[in-house]
């Protein structure tokens, strides 16, 4: 008898080798390098200047690496380090922290600055490798132009979305002549909104970073323009995108649109 119940056990051991040990609900094993990102790389936040979508954060992430003095950038990591020692261009001066606030004036215009983070964390040989020492030395390189240089200075031809209707918005410098013949340029223009109005000539009325605009002032405009929600920026086919809104003078009706359009000029 116990030969056949030694036999049962064989065969029954047997066939459960032969079962899956689970179905779909079998367990996953969490990937323990999963905490990591793919990429170890330093962010930039700059002043938000969305007042239309964001009014309550200062700062938000940016991907540009170009940018117009005078400005305030505020660098960061993708990963939560044990602690961070920054150097900005080439001072120096080092800054332990986990984030640094660093302000820009126009003497870094049309000049490269590089960013270098020295970041510690704990040793993990089973993600980075047997050599792996709990340092990563990270650099991102940003570029410094003119606003009066950017490629969103020109004419732009496009529609407000919804229509079909065509029309022009110009973005350009405001400029005086010295006693010597020289044009000083010092602020920027833009015209053309709610739909093919004009502003007041040699009015400045937009504060210009390298691929985006704001409107500079807590009003509307004669067109009734609203300037303090006003945000255009260039998209990455090389289109144009302006968020607007505004308000008829006669009706005081609120109204609100996208233009979207393509340089023409």
């Amino acid at each position: 008898m116990k030969f056949y119940y030694k036999l049962l056990i064989v065969v029954l051991a047997s066939f459960a080798l032969l079962l899956p040990a689970c179905k779909d609900d079998c367990p996953v094993e969490p990937d323990p390098c999963s905490v990591y990102p793919e990429k170890m790389e330093i962010l930039i936040e700059w002043q938000n200047k969305q007042r239309s979508t964001s009014r309550d954060i200062e700062y938000v992430d940016t991907k540009d690496s170009i940018f117009t003095p005078t400005i305030y950038l505020i660098f960061k990591t993708n990963y939560a380090y044990d602690s961070i020692i920054w150097q900005i261009g080439s001072s120096s001066d080092q800054t332990k922290r986990n984030k640094v606030n660093i302000g820009f004036d126009k003497r870094v215009l049309n000049n490269s600055v590089k960013i270098a983070a020295v970041c510690f964390r704990a040793i993990n040989r089973d993600c980075f490798g047997q050599s792996d020492d709990g340092i990563d030395t990270l650099q991102k390189r940003i570029n410094f132009q003119s606003q009066f240089d950017s490629p969103l200075m020109g004419t732009w031809r496009g529609v407000n979305e919804g229509e079909t209707d065509s029309f022009d918005v110009e973005i350009h410098p405001l400029y005086w002549v010295s006693s010597e013949g020289e044009k000083i340029y010092e602020q920027s223009r833009f015209t053309g909104l709610p739909k093919g109005t004009m502003s007041i000539e040699d009015h400045s009325n937009i504060s210009l970073r390298w691929y985006e605009f704001t409107g500079s002032r807590h009003e509307n405009d004669r067109n009734g323009l609203d300037m303090s929600t006003l945000y255009g920026r260039m998209q990455e086919d090389g289109s144009i995108r302006i968020n607007w809104d505004a308000i008829n003078w006669d009706t005081y009706e609120k109204t609100s649109g996208t233009f979207r359009g393509n340089k023409v000029k």
